[in-house]
C-alpha cells in the first residue's frame, strides 16, 4: 500500500474514532429507558448527538415515531456518506454499496405501495418517506418519487444488481407470498453485491453473520409462516454467502414439522451452541448480540489497514438506531416487559435490568 493509501485509511480511521465517541452510552440508554413518558424521551434523544436536528412531529404537530425513525436513519445515511470523501477504489465502493441497503428500502417501499396494500391514501399515508442518498443513489430522487407515484419500474434498475430481477413484469407477483418472494428475491440481488465489494475491501466476515440472521428468518417465515413449498424456498435463501447455513443444513432443518421442532434441531447444531433456540426472535437477538460484539471487539483492536472497521461501524449504528425506535416503541405501548429484547444496551454492559425495576 501506498503512502497515498496509508494517508486515506488514517483519516477514515481518525473519522471512525470520533463518530464512536458520539454513540449512545450506558448512561444514556437508562436515560431513555428509565420512565413511562414518551414525549420526555423523545426530547431526551433530541438532546444526544445522534439526536441532532432530529424531526418528531407531522405538519399538525404530532408527535409521529415513524417520522423519528426516518429522521434518525436519514441522518445515519448523511453521515456515512460524508466519509467517501476519504475513500477512493474498492474502499469507495464498498461503502457506497453498504449505504445502498437504503435504495433497498426505497425499492422495498415502491414494490409494497404497487402490489402490497389498496387504497391511494393508505399507501400515501405509510410510503410518503424515502432516503435520500444524493448522487450515490442508484435512482435520483425525482426518479424514486415518480415511482411511489404510481410510475413504471421498467428499465429504472438497467445496469444495477436489481436488472435481471425485473425482467418479469412485477405485476404478476400479486399480493402476500407474492411480495414476500419478490422482496427475498431483490434483497438476495443486493446481498450478493455487497458481498463482493466486502471480500474485497474488508468486513466480509461480518456480513456473513448478517446473513445468517437473514437465512434463518428466510427459512422459517417462508416454510412456517407462508407455507411455501420446500423446493421453492432454497431457490430464495442465501445459503452459498451463510458463515453458518448450507444446503445440508437447509435440508435437516427443513424436514421439522413445525417450527418448534426447526428450533430443537437448530439448537443441537454446534454453531448455535449458546444461543437462545426458544424461538425465531430469540434466535436473532442472540445472533445480533454475538455480531455487535465482534463489531465492538473490531473497533477496539485498533485500526487495520482495511475497511472491517467502518463495516462494523456501519452494523452498530443501524443496531443502535433499531434498538432506539424499539425502547421508544416500548414506551408508547407500555410494554416494559420487551426491555430485554434490546441489544445494544447489553452490548454497552447495559443497564436494562436496572431501568427495568
Amino acid at each position: 500500500m501506498g503512502i497515498f493509501g496509508l494517508c486515506e485509511f488514517a483519516a477514515l480511521n481518525s473519522r471512525i474514532h470520533y463518530v464512536k465517541s458520539r454513540m449512545l452510552k450506558g448512561g444514556d440508554w437508562q436515560t431513555l429507558l428509565s420512565g413511562s413518558d414518551l414525549k420526555a424521551a423523545v426530547g431526551d434523544l433530541g438532546s444526544l448527538p445522534m439526536g441532532e436536528g432530529l424531526v418528531t412531529e407531522r405538519g399538525d404537530g404530532s408527535l409521529s415515531l415513524r417520522m423519528v425513525e426516518h429522521s434518525l436513519q436519514q441522518n445515519f445515511v448523511t453521515e456515512t456518506l460524508s466519509h467517501m470523501r476519504f475513500l477512493s477504489g474498492a474502499s469507495a465502493e464498498a461503502l457506497r454499496e453498504l449505504v445502498r441497503v437504503y435504495d433497498l428500502m426505497n425499492l422495498k417501499k415502491v414494490l409494497r405501495i404497487k402490489l402490497g396494500y389498496e387504497g391511494k391514501d393508505r399507501m400515501s399515508e405509510l410510503f410518503v418517506d424515502l432516503y435520500d442518498l444524493g448522487r450515490h443513489s442508484l435512482l435520483k430522487m425525482d426518479k424514486w418519487r415518480e415511482l411511489t407515484e404510481g410510475g413504471k419500474i421498467g428499465n429504472a434498475f438497467v445496469g444495477t444488481c436489481y436488472e435481471e430481477d425485473f425482467k418479469l413484469d412485477i405485476e404478476s407477483a400479486g399480493e402476500s407470498a407474492g411480495l414476500l418472494r419478490l422482496e427475498t428475491i431483490i434483497e438476495r440481488s443486493y446481498f450478493k453485491n455487497l458481498y463482493a465489494c466486502l471480500k474485497k475491501s474488508g468486513g466480509v466476515e461480518l456480513l456473513r453473520m448478517h446473513l445468517d440472521e437473514l437465512c434463518l428468518e428466510q427459512m422459517v417465515r417462508l416454510r412456517y409462516h407462508f407455507e411455501m413449498e420446500i423446493p421453492a424456498i432454497q431457490p430464495l435463501t442465501m445459503l452459498d454467502l451463510s458463515a453458518s447455513f448450507n444446503e445440508k443444513l437447509f435440508n435437516k432443518l427443513m424436514e421439522a414439522e413445525d417450527e418448534r421442532s426447526f428450533f430443537e434441531l437448530l439448537s443441537a447444531e454446534p454453531a448455535f451452541k449458546g444461543f437462545d433456540c426458544s424461538s425465531l426472535g430469540a434466535c436473532l437477538r442472540s445472533m445480533r448480540l454475538a455480531r455487535m460484539k465482534e463489531c465492538k471487539a473490531i473497533l477496539n483492536s485498533g485500526a487495520p489497514l482495511s475497511l472491517r472497521p467502518l463495516t462494523a461501524l456501519f452494523m452498530l449504528k443501524q443496531q443502535e438506531i433499531r434498538d432506539v425506535v424499539s425502547a421508544l416503541q416500548i414506551k408508547r405501548f407500555q410494554r416494559e416487559g420487551k426491555k430485554g429484547w434490546l441489544v445494544m444496551p447489553e452490548v454497552n454492559k447495559s443497564v436494562v435490568r436496572e431501568a427495568s425495576l
